[in-house]
């Protein structure tokens, strides 16, 4: 295209140049073509190319353990020490003895308490000083107190007749009254007499080393000592 414009623009400049006018086509000859008109005329067409990377996919891959060549251990032997222990049960002898608490409205009770065998009169009467066993029954009680007898040693026996030494506040209404009284009396006669083999027949009292008579359930006098059978009546039948 810019070739053909350049060529218009002289031929339309020929006439005040003198150029020659015809009625006619005349070729014109290469020589007479300027060289900027036989120029030739590149046409450059840029081509744009997009280059598209696609990451390949990734792979994982586990490679396999390593196999380690097997450990061959030898433990050390055990040695095991039998040690026998002896075992020495060491079995106390004992006996049963017949305590007689209070039950009920003012009733007597034997109660059978296990001790050391040996036991001596002073030791069952000490029975009557602690609670009574848990197989004894609810309502049993005891109404002899450590307070109610005299110095240690308090009993002791000669020819089957026990001698108890007793407080004097055994006796005062103050502190016991007549029913208690009689009570205690069967507690510790009955105890020392039919409790265990002690050979004691006949319990006898003393305050401050005197005589004094124990109380039958009769409410009589006993100034010679008492026996089971003067308490036989309070005593519960089972």
């Amino acid at each position: 295209m810019r070739r053909w414009s350049v060529a218009l623009a002289m031929l339309a400049l020929a006439p005040s140049c003198g150029v020659r006018t015809e009625s006619h086509y005349t070729a014109i000859g290469g020589a007479e073509i300027p060289s900027q008109l036989s120029a030739s005329t590149t046409t450059t067409t840029t081509t744009t190319t997009t280059t598209t990377t696609t990451a390949p996919p990734t792979t994982t891959t586990t490679l396999p353990a390593t196999t380690e060549p097997a450990r061959t251990t030898t433990e050390p032997p055990t040695t095991t020490t039998t040690v026998a222990v002896t075992t020495t049960t060491t079995t106390i002898p004992s006996e049963q003895l017949k305590v007689y608490f209070v039950v009920g409205l003012g009733q007597l009770q034997a109660v059978p308490v296990v001790l050391p065998k040996e036991v001596s009169p002073e030791q069952a009467i000490r029975q009557l000083l602690l609670d009574p066993p848990k197989d004894a029954p609810g309502s049993a009680r005891s109404i002899v107190t450590s307070s109610l007898l005299g110095p240690s040693p308090f009993v002791t026996v000669a020819a089957g007749t026990a001698t108890v030494a007793l407080d004097k506040s055994f006796f005062q209404p103050d502190t016991l009254s007549i029913d208690s009284q009689v009570l205690a009396f069967g507690q510790i006669v009955l105890t020392l007499t039919l409790g265990k083999g002690f050979g004691i027949g006949k319990v006898q009292f003393t305050v401050a080393d005197k005589a004094r008579s124990a109380v039958r359930a009769d409410r009589r006098q006993l100034p010679e000592g008492a026996t089971a059978d003067d308490y036989a009546d309070l005593v519960v039948k089972t």
